[in-house]
């Protein structure tokens, strides 16, 4: 796979760059904060984790189970991986990235409010269709449905961070990314 994307890359390397560049010391730049953000965001999983493991057993599967049926949705939309292309090419054209900006909000209120509401009305329902057979107790059954509940109403926020901390990333403000993960610990 390396030598594959290599030889379609080889257009794009250039071993007589000259590493003092303008484009390179922008990318230089950029990279202490990128690398505090994505300590930052395993320091909180490491968190995450250590908080688990005082939870008793069936609760941690609870979790797993109310988060992935959570956020399946957010996963379908694929909004959290694209966007930083899409919004750096857009350039210096500030009318259009409000508007891409507008149609991003707008996209993840009208898929995130409605599935907040169905998840919180109808997901004991929902988890007894898809998980309620052999050990999978109807107590099971309410427990992942406390964790949806509680998980549901975080979909708007979730579905907003990604491309929100693109756009930082884009625009070159990576201390406020920075600051928002010290902030967010």
């Amino acid at each position: 796979a390396f030598a594959y994307t290599s030889f379609f890359a080889r257009k794009y390397i250039s071993l007589r760059m000259n590493p003092f560049s303008k484009e390179t010391r922008l990318v230089m730049r950029d990279t202490p904060g990128l690398l505090f953000v994505k300590l930052f965001h395993y320091l909180m999983l490491l968190i995450d984790k250590w908080f688990i493991s005082f939870l008793a057993m069936g609760n941690v599967g609870a979790l797993a189970y109310g988060r992935l049926i959570s956020f399946l949705l957010v996963g379908m939309t694929n909004m959290q991986g694209s966007f930083l292309t899409v919004f750096a090419e857009l350039g210096i054209d500030l009318e259009r990235k409000n508007k891409v900006f507008n149609n991003l909000l707008s996209l993840a209120i009208f898929i995130s409010l409605p599935t907040s509401a169905f998840l919180t009305l109808f997901g004991r329902d929902v988890i007894a269709i898809m998980l309620q057979r052999g050990v999978f107790s109807s107590s099971d059954t309410t427990l992942v449905y406390y964790a949806i509940a509680g998980f549901a109403w975080s979909l708007l926020p979730v579905m907003l961070f990604g491309p929100v901390e693109q756009i930082f990333q884009a625009q070159g403000k990576i201390n406020l990314l920075v600051w928002r993960n010290i902030i967010g610990i």
